[in-house]
């Protein structure tokens, strides 16, 4: 069912798919190259693993109000971040036709491309 001003209950629950998969890709990814990063330099491996161990022990367990103060641990993972992005691009596409801008875009066509093709 579907009115004019809005989406159908499946493209909303297409829309979570969406953001559930990227969310664990992107996740999986800067965990993944963030131990890449660290496996490099052993220097900053053991000042992470130095200001993890005492904020919370040796045998503790991480809690929620002290993530924000690591630190070293932020820097890493804004360094890994900056290295090498998650995602590189974004692909927007619309689903029903518009106009913005004095453009009209037929439905399922990406904006970006009619951009490139009609500078301002």
């Amino acid at each position: 069912m579907r009115d004019d001003m809005g989406m159908t209950i499946e493209d909303v629950i297409e829309e979570c798919k969406v953001f559930y998969f990227a969310g664990m890709e992107t996740t999986s990814v800067l965990l993944t190259w963030t131990m890449v990063v660290l496996s490099m330099d052993p220097e900053w491996q053991d000042r992470a693993r130095e200001e993890v161990t005492a904020l919370f022990g040796r045998d503790g367990k991480p809690e929620y109000d002290g993530l924000s103060r690591l630190k070293v641990v932020t820097m890493v993972l804004y360094e890994v971040l900056r290295l090498y992005p998650p995602a590189t691009s974004v692909v927007r596409q619309t689903y029903k036709e518009m106009e913005v801008g004095g453009v009209t875009y037929p439905a399922r066509r990406d904006p970006g491309a009619a951009c490139a093709a009609h500078p301002p």
